[in-house]
């Protein structure tokens, strides 16, 4: 699946209202990965089914009643987009509990698999920045004009947009840490430490401002806790963030310009904005919302703009008010309090837990892709399989790496 990634192209649309064909947010698609993520929702709802067993861990219940409180909302307002959703959000799902109950190995190479993923990405990524945008690879790179600040151009490796590039490098260069800690032979380790230069590269190239709300505290967990073990490979990414920057500085010039000389609506994006939209909506709609997956197909009609393709409508930009959207009150309530209990749980989990978890936040608070967009769903479960390997590991190393062995922590059942 992790492999498929990649190719984010819809290989067919079986949903689209009318004037949706240019909006991710209104259509319905099925791209390459979905096939082996279908495969493996199938495989966990059936270990469900057979070995119904109580969940454990103090966010079980909260995560079952935001469940069923989507399931009830969309029952109420039934659409594609719903399905949609709500398919996506058990998959994520998925791939954490399998994960979860997953041995050594399987996690070993899903490490594998996002590192290779986050040096490949992070090298096309590159190379578009070298060339000015596509290089023409048609199967891997998404068509469309590319974001410019000044004369430089935002790169985004084989996704659509640079936010959804970077929230994915962030991931991936927590993937490297969290491998690095849990011991490899040398010279899988310089390997590893060049890797992670490489990703710190890029990640100003995408001209998020957001990023840097992770990459700081990030920072600050590996200097405190991890200097000398991940000494080499923390020195290697700050590195790579700074002649990243200093590639980039004519287009972080032109951006701080405009956004300082500019209204409200280009200093931050438009976010306030989104922000105001989405507290009408939760006003019009307080007890189910819109249900899930609905979003921007309610904000169009409040708009007045169904139908019109020239006018692109966005969801809010915060998850907490866009599922107070979709779900009424009550899933605004129950999104923070998932909020809550993610923090809780990567504080139980450890330092390399917490390092892990401080990679996505910023994005879950200030964008959309991670909790809206098919991908960026996937990818949020895969980071939380990740939260869970760093956390299970933190009382030593992985043996399958030629080390100490690891010890699993208490939210670890057996192995399936």
């Amino acid at each position: 699946m992790i492999a498929l990634i990649p190719i984010e192209r819809d290989l067919t649309i079986w949903a689209v209202p009318e004037g949706a064909v240019g909006n991710y947010h209104l259509r319905v698609g099925i791209s390459a990965f979905h096939l082996p993520l279908a495969a493996l929702v199938i495989l966990s709802l059936l270990h469900v089914a057979r070995s119904p067993a109580r969940p454990r861990g103090s966010a079980a219940p909260i995560v079952a009643l935001a469940l069923v409180w989507l399931v009830v909302c969309f029952a109420v307002s039934p659409t594609w987009r719903g399905v949609d959703a709500l398919f996506h959000l058990v998959a994520a799902w998925a791939i954490w509990d399998t994960v979860r109950q997953g041995g050594q190995p399987s996690r070993r190479r899903l490490l594998i698999a996002l590192c290779t993923l986050g040096a490949a990405e992070a090298a096309l990524a590159l190379a578009q920045r070298i060339v000015g945008g596509n290089l023409g690879v048609d199967l891997l790179e998404a068509p469309g004009a590319f974001y410019t600040y000044g004369p430089v151009v935002a790169v985004r490796g084989t996704l659509v947009h640079q936010y959804h590039f970077v929230t994915l490098v962030m991931i991936c260069t927590a993937a490297v840490f969290v491998l690095l800690e849990r011991g490899v032979s040398p010279n899988v380790r310089r390997l590893l430490t060049a890797e992670v230069l490489l990703l710190g590269l890029v990640v100003p190239m995408t001209f998020s401002r957001a990023v840097v709300l992770a990459v700081g505290p990030m920072l600050v967990v590996l200097v405190l806790r991890y200097r000398e073990r991940l000494g080499a490979a923390t020195l290697s990414w700050i590195t790579g963030l700074a002649l990243g920057a200093i590639a980039s500085i004519d287009g972080v010039t032109g951006r701080a310009t405009a956004s300082v000389s500019s209204d409200q609506g280009s200093f931050d994006s438009g976010r306030t904005e989104r922000l105001r939209e989405a507290l009408d909506i939760i006003g019009d709609h307080p007890f189910t919302g819109t249900g899930p997956g609905n979003y921007v197909i309610e904000l169009q009609k409040d708009l007045g703009l169904v139908g019109d393709p020239s006018v692109k409508v966005l969801p809010s930009h915060n998850v907490i008010f866009h599922y107070a959207a979709e779900a009424g009150v009550l899933g605004g309530l129950l999104t923070l309090g998932l909020l809550a209990a993610l923090a809780f749980w990567a504080v139980r989990g450890g330092a390399l837990r917490v390092l892990v978890v401080l990679a996505v936040p910023p994005f879950l608070l200030l964008d959309l892709f991670p909790y809206t967009w098919q991908l960026g769903v996937v990818l949020t479960g895969l980071w939380l399989a990740l939260a869970q390997i760093a956390g299970d590991a933190r009382a030593g190393p992985d043996p399958a790496l030629g080390t100490s062995p690891a010890v699993a922590s208490d939210d670890q059942p057996a192995n399936r």
